[in-house]
């Protein structure tokens, strides 16, 4: 399913444009999302030589709120890929320009809240225990990654204090109108 996606400027790893025979980068704004159940996040692109080109996973992208084009951390950048060929994208308000640690593969990484992918219909969309969001982060090192609201921490300096000692566990619960 391709749906929409806020538009963020980007440049793309050459590599994934050309089957691994041309380096560099190319510039272009991601405007789609495509889900493909147990598949990772899929972004179309359109690119500044006119091309659109789908279907590119988050180690092919950066976005440009940083200058950092080192390889991706040796990490998984979407932790769960999609649990659903079919969902909605949205970009909370409340949490625009929200800083964010994430936790990827044992560490921590800091960057900003982009946007938010839920998930309906079919696959593990309605399994309780197992039903997730994918954050979509920008992370400091200029890499995108999807992570769902557990492996977050959302900080506000005039409004969050993080306890010492609080362990949040998933609902498990299937809950039901009466």
């Amino acid at each position: 399913m391709l749906i929409d996606f806020p538009r963020i400027k980007v440049k793309v790893n050459k590599k994934f444009l050309s089957n691994d025979e041309v380096d560099g980068w190319e510039y272009g704004y991601i405007f789609g999302l495509t889900l493909l159940e147990s598949r990772p996040l899929f972004f179309s692109v359109h690119l500044e030589s006119g091309a659109l080109f789908s279907r590119l996973p988050l180690e092919a992208i950066r976005h440009l709120y940083s200058e950092d084009d080192d390889v991706a951390p040796n990490n998984l950048l979407d932790t769960w890929g999609a649990i659903s060929s079919s969902g909605n994208v949205i970009q909370h308000r409340y949490l625009q320009d929200y800083m964010v640690r994430v936790r990827l593969n044992g560490d921590s990484y800091d960057g900003m809240y982009w946007a938010t992918v839920d998930y309906d219909y079919g696959g593990f969309a309605h399994d309780p225990e197992q039903h997730k969001t994918s954050n979509i982060v920008l992370l400091d090192s200029g890499q995108m990654c999807a992570v769902p609201n557990n492996f977050c921490l959302f900080t506000d300096g005039h409004f969050t204090d993080v306890p010492e000692k609080f362990i949040y566990r998933r609902n498990q619960k299937y809950f039901t109108v009466d």
